[in-house]
């Protein structure tokens, strides 16, 4: 019987001085690795994971609501305001500069607030379940502070709850979205228009006023988009 001892050079697998990590001896032949493109892959990938997981994009948080909030809206060419609307039908102006309350409207609606939209200006509306458009005036006088009660500059009531709203960008004119698209004017207590689908008799989710063209766009519960002319009135 023949026995081989094999004997490796200490000198080679110790530190060589007092706190030098352990030297570790490896095999740098590709052939001896076949995975490892597919190992670095994978590594890279789970480097990308944990970066965006621990990942730090939270800025602030405006606070005032105390039930879920459902809508917000933004005016045109202010970047600094928001507002917001909750299911205990309260709306709060907030400024995202400073993440302070500007105005604060308790009660505003009976119930939740479907969807809020800014007309010209600082006038805001804003439908709700209860069956009602309102207008409000978001203007800011020296000296008022947020807790002032306001009253609606104007009441427009429906005979359905309201799901959607928006204002035309130019004309004293905005449309609501139900079971059916309404139009409305601002002088008006009651829709000077009716305006339906064929292709769809689902309930009106969404809508929006084209910007360009005289034309409202809504969508509805099933999977089609509806495009009516404002112009053309029943």
């Amino acid at each position: 019987m023949k026995i081989s001892v094999l004997q490796h050079d200490p000198k080679a697998h110790l530190p060589q001085r007092k706190g030098d990590t352990t030297p570790i001896t490896r095999n740098l032949d590709p052939l001896a690795h076949p995975f490892a493109r597919a190992r670095e892959r994978n590594r890279a990938l789970n480097a990308a994971k944990i970066e965006r997981m621990f990942s730090k994009p939270f800025v602030a948080s405006l606070e005032g609501h105390i039930d879920g909030v459902y809508t917000l809206a933004t005016k045109a060419g202010d970047l600094e305001t928001i507002t917001s609307g909750s299911s205990d039908g309260e709306i709060i102006v907030h400024d995202l500069a400073s993440q302070q309350h500007l105005l604060k409207f308790p009660g505003a609606h009976k119930g939740t607030v479907s969807a809020i939209t800014y007309a010209d200006g600082p006038r805001l509306l804003s439908c709700g379940v209860d069956r009602t458009v309102k207008l409000w005036d978001t203007s800011l006088s020296s000296g008022e502070e947020e807790a002032v009660t306001r009253a609606p500059l104007n009441v427009f009531p429906g005979k359905v709850a309201f799901n959607a709203i928006d204002h035309h960008r130019t004309d004293q004119l905005f449309a609501t979205a139900s079971n059916i698209v309404q139009l409305w004017d601002e002088t008006r207590s009651s829709p000077i228009s009716d305006l339906t689908f064929p292709t769809s008799n689902e309930t009106v989710t969404a809508l929006r006023f084209n910007l360009s063209e005289s034309s409202i766009l809504a969508t509805t519960g099933g999977t089609t988009i509806g495009h009516a002319d404002a112009c053309q009135r029943p």
